[in-house]
């Protein structure tokens, strides 16, 4: 028997909030539940799965895959493991290639747990322990609305590369000011708590990244805590979102980000996405005037007008915007009640 979560085109046709889930053997009560996005992995899926399957608790949790209609054996494999562990396994299939956004909004509304673990299909979890540590965390401290921790890396050989990450010093605790400057959470490392973020917004979408803006939305509800512990790996590949990319696009991604937050968050945080804002495109500026004085004339050229454009724009729309409140606390309070 194949487990499904949901019909394999319910979601294409459905918004994520409109999607009820359908139970197949899974424990309807269960804390946490094990978020697995997966497209074209079959070298990797299986050692994820693996070390999902792995984890050592003293309470339920499912594992909930979303495969994204792959071309090699991805599918296959989850459907062994689905078949194999009708209890613990849901999977998620598509008949047609969502994206990464629109399959991890709809695999993350299938999840029925309290806390969520992130778990990309090329990553693994190191320790059987990851899931207590975390869920025992979040149970003890309910103002905490992220859990994560360190992670090891490897290259696509499985060589161990750059050592452990994060490699600079992070605070235990941290929040909404820390997360708007950089990310600096492994997506697989983290759980959240589910009531900090219900479902995800649909703006998600828009943006290349998934990981950093739901951080940012978890922020609001409670701070992100650190465990000074390597309890996953995280793999580097030139697959990867960002890996794939030249610096140039990375900040004009990075941008894009911060225009969809000031769009979407409540104003109250406007001025300290501004400033982080402006100065990606101050970024932005400098690259593209290094590539017009260099033998890329023409495209500098023609990345400098649009963004000393939208430039002058975002500062004209500063001044005529009413002033802020820059009292962090307070804009988190009341990022609380929104």
């Amino acid at each position: 028997m194949k487990v499904r979560c949901l019909a394999p085109n319910e979601f294409e046709t459905e918004s994520p909030q409109q999607v009820t889930r359908v139970a197949h053997g899974v424990e309807p009560s269960v804390k946490v539940s094990v978020l697995v996005i997966t497209y074209n992995q079959e070298r990797y899926i299986r050692q994820a799965l693996e070390s999902a399957l792995a984890q050592k608790t003293d309470f339920a949790y499912e594992i909930v895959v979303g495969e994204d209609c792959s071309t090699d054996r991805t599918r296959k494999i989850c459907e062994e493991f689905a078949d194999q562990y009708p209890g613990r396994i849901c999977l998620l299939p598509s008949e047609r290639n969502l994206g990464m956004h629109r399959n991890f909004r709809r695999t993350y509304a299938s999840c029925q747990g309290k806390y969520i673990a992130m778990l990309e299909g090329d990553d693994f979890w190191a320790s059987p322990d990851k899931l207590q540590l975390q869920a025992t965390l979040l149970d003890a401290y309910p103002d905490i609305a992220v859990s994560f921790h360190e992670v090891n890396r490897l290259d696509e050989q499985g060589r161990r590369r750059s050592g452990i990450w994060p490699n600079f010093s992070v605070p235990e605790r941290t929040g909404l000011a820390e997360i708007l400057q950089a990310d600096y959470v492994p997506s697989c490392s983290m759980m959240v708590r589910r009531s900090a973020v219900p479902e995800i917004p649909e703006w998600f979408e828009e943006l290349a990244m998934g990981d950093w803006p739901l951080l940012v939305l978890a922020s609001l509800k409670g701070d992100l805590h650190f465990t000074l512990q390597p309890l996953a790996t995280y793999r580097l590949h030139a697959n990867g979102v960002w890996s794939s990319m030249d610096s140039l696009r990375v900040k004009r991604e990075r941008l894009r980000l911060y225009l969809v937050l000031e769009s979407h968050l409540p104003p109250a945080f406007g001025s300290l996405i501004r400033s982080h804002r402006d100065e990606y495109i101050d970024a932005i500026l400098n690259e593209a005037s290094a590539y017009a004085s260099s033998n890329s004339y023409r495209l500098g050229r023609a990345l400098l007008f649009p963004y000393r454009m939208a430039r002058q724009l975002l500062q004209w729309t500063n001044r005529r915007a009413e002033p802020q409140r820059d009292d962090l606390r307070l804009a988190r309070s009341n990022g609380r009640s929104v």
